[in-house]
């Protein structure tokens, strides 16, 4: 696992000049792999994302001093993916939201090279890695107008994420009468009395009409109010922990560069390694 870096999607490497100065060093996470032991920050977790982004960094090398370009991954704890989004950072300062599908990007799971020969289902692991989906000879190899497309990509994120659940807000009613009376009330933009007053005149039916209209309005802010406390408990339960590569003979060192910020799109980091 010290070396999953090369199995992530490497936000801002697209171009292949940037990608061939992310590879150039054989960059070292053995304290990531530490954090999933025992007695680690992600030991016991019950789901981690994993995201990888670079740093360039002036360091010396060998008395002279160079521009390296380290990744870096974040590990995010959540009970659901921390985003199904991409944003993209426009010229213009505008922000583009695509869904991870538009752009071939997908959690994928982490499957350890003991289980590689069907030792255990996908659904056992607990690890998902931000990946791209599009074979990599086709991303090492943009064309001008890719590379630019691709170059302001970041994960995003914003409060809780996960899929809203769309409750219809429109009520069908109907009272029991010869003939039988049938109408739709949007609980949403409708107003109760307008609404009555201008469709009906029978002060029985008016008021089944308003019984059900209140009723059915209590009923959907209940369930708002159930699933913003879902989702509140979920985000609140997010902890976003950032790794950068430790130090070893091979690998310039950037331990003294270490920083909570992750990108504009998310929180600072919790912790950093």
């Amino acid at each position: 696992m010290e070396y999953i870096w090369k199995d992530l999607f490497v936000f801002g490497s697209e171009v292949k000049t940037v990608s061939d100065a992310v590879h150039l060093y054989n960059w070292n996470f053995s304290n990531l792999k530490n954090a999933f032991e025992e007695g680690g920050v992600l030991h016991g977790k019950k789901n981690v994302y994993l995201f990888a982004s670079f740093e360039p960094k002036l360091v010396e090398i060998n008395g002279r001093f160079e521009i390296v370009y380290p990744p870096v991954i974040v590990a995010v704890v959540s009970l659901t993916p921390p985003s199904d989004k991409i944003a993209k950072f426009c010229a213009t300062d505008s922000i583009d939201i695509y869904l991870m599908e538009e752009m071939n990007m997908d959690w994928v799971p982490f499957i350890p090279p003991a289980y590689n020969n069907n030792q255990g289902s996908k659904s056992t692991f607990h690890i998902f890695m931000l990946r791209c989906t599009q074979p990599r000879g086709e991303l090492m190899h943009p064309n001008v107008e890719q590379a630019k497309r691709s170059e302001y990509w970041l994960p995003y994120l914003n409060g809780p994420v996960w899929k809203e659940i769309e409750k219809d807000t429109v009520i069908d009613i109907h009272y029991p009468a010869d003939p039988a009376v049938v109408c739709k009330f949007d609980l949403e933009h409708d107003d109760l009395e307008e609404f009555v007053d201008a469709k009906l005149k029978n002060g029985v039916i008016c008021d089944f009409i308003k019984k059900n209209v209140i009723k059915s309005k209590e009923a959907n802010q209940e369930a708002k109010k159930e699933l913003t406390e879902k989702y509140d408990s979920a985000y609140k339960g997010m902890w976003f922990y950032k790794f950068y590569p430790v130090r070893t003979p091979d690998t310039p060192n950037v331990s003294n560069f270490k920083a909570g910020f992750i990108n504009s799109c998310y929180p600072s980091a919790d912790e950093v390694f």
